[in-house]
């Protein structure tokens, strides 16, 4: 993978993760929970491309039709 690949997937990955509405912790959660990586700069070509395809797959947290997902409504009740 060239330097310009790697970028134009970390920029592919930083935009899934901004539609799914996650932080940066909890990217960074997802792939040592699924990759045993602290970061994508640890990660091998196979595993960003991966990645990619994977998040592109996941609905966000925020449903389009304005109801929140199972995770987040578990996630707001714990606040209350």
């Amino acid at each position: 993978m060239t330097i310009e690949d790697f970028w134009a997937i970390k920029h592919a990955i930083d935009d899934e993760v901004a539609r799914l509405g996650w932080s940066k912790e909890e990217c960074k959660t997802y792939i040592k929970r699924n990759y045993g990586k602290d970061s994508r700069l640890k990660m091998h070509d196979n595993q960003l491309n991966h990645l990619l395809k994977t998040l592109k797959t996941l609905r966000p947290k925020k449903e389009s039709t304005g109801k929140l997902s199972l995770a987040a409504r578990r996630d707001k009740r714990k606040r209350i």
